[in-house]
C-alpha cells in the first residue's frame, strides 16, 4: 500500500476486497487508503471496505467521511456502500440527505436510491426527497419520485 505506483496500491485493495480479510492490520492499510492522493485507490479503498468489515462502526465512519471526498465517484461509490451496509448506524440517514445538495447530480441519484433501501427508517428525507422532485436533472427527480414511494407511499402526489 506504500508503492509510489498507483496502479500497484490500485491493484493491492483489489485483492484485498477480493480476499475479504477481517484481519485488523488490512483493515487499517484500507482505511489509510481512503486518505491516498490518488482517486482510484481511494474508490477502491471505499469497495474493499465494504467486503472486509461491512458491520464494523469505523468502516461506517470512514465511508461517512469518504462522502465528503472532492471527487465525486468517492462520494457516490460511499454512499451506494452505506446503503447497503449502513442501515444499523444512526448517522448514515443524516450523512445521504446532505448528499441531496450534492453539486454532482450523479451523486444525489446514488444517494437518493441509498436513502430507498432504509426504507420508513428514513422518513427525515421526505423534505429533501421532495424537494429533490423538483431538480434541474430528470434523473434526479425520477429517483426522488421513486424513492419516496419507499419511504413515505402517503407522501406522493
Amino acid at each position: 500500500m506504500r508503492d509510489k505506483d498507483a496502479a500497484y496500491r490500485q491493484k493491492a485493495l483489489t485483492a484485498l476486497g477480493e480476499i475479504g480479510s477481517r484481519d485488523t492490520q488490512v483493515h487499517q492499510a484500507i482505511v489509510a487508503a481512503l486518505h491516498d492522493e490518488n482517486y482510484g485507490v481511494r474508490i477502491l479503498a471505499v469497495c474493499a471496505l465494504e467486503k472486509t468489515r461491512p458491520r464494523d462502526p469505523k468502516t461506517i465512519q470512514v465511508l461517512l467521511e469518504a462522502m465528503q471526498d472532492n471527487y465525486r465517484i468517492v462520494r457516490l461509490q460511499a454512499a451506494a456502500v452505506l446503503g447497503r451496509i449502513g442501515q444499523e448506524h444512526k448517522d448514515v440517514v443524516p450523512a445521504l440527505i446532505a448528499r441531496l445538495e450534492d453539486a454532482d447530480p450523479t451523486v444525489r441519484v446514488v444517494a437518493i436510491h441509498a436513502l430507498g433501501k432504509f426504507g420508513s427508517a428514513a422518513k427525515s428525507a421526505v423534505p429533501g426527497l421532495e424537494k429533490a422532485r423538483n431538480d434541474a436533472a430528470a434523473n434526479v427527480r425520477d429517483a426522488a419520485a421513486e424513492t419516496l414511494k419507499k419511504i413515505a407511499p402517503e407522501a406522493r402526489k
